[in-house]
């Protein structure tokens, strides 16, 4: 959720799902650290990324096969 956040959407957790949302339009680029590598964390900022204008980074990223 924190790298989500860190490219300007409002996330408002639910019960059941989480809401998220860009008030502003575009997506902004971020430079994300992971402090423990994870797998859908990592994918998930991985599809944000490359709907962000400008050049993310995105650090202590997973590896594994699967996602890259």
């Amino acid at each position: 959720i924190k790298a989500i956040q860190a490219f300007g959407v409002d996330v408002i957790e639910h019960e059941d799902r989480l809401e998220c949302t860009r008030p502003k339009g575009t997506l902004s680029a971020a430079n994300i650290h992971f402090s423990t590598k994870t797998v859908t964390g990592t994918e998930n900022a991985i599809m944000v990324a490359v709907l962000a204008k400008g050049t993310s980074k995105i650090t202590n990223a997973a590896a594994e096969p699967e996602v890259i």
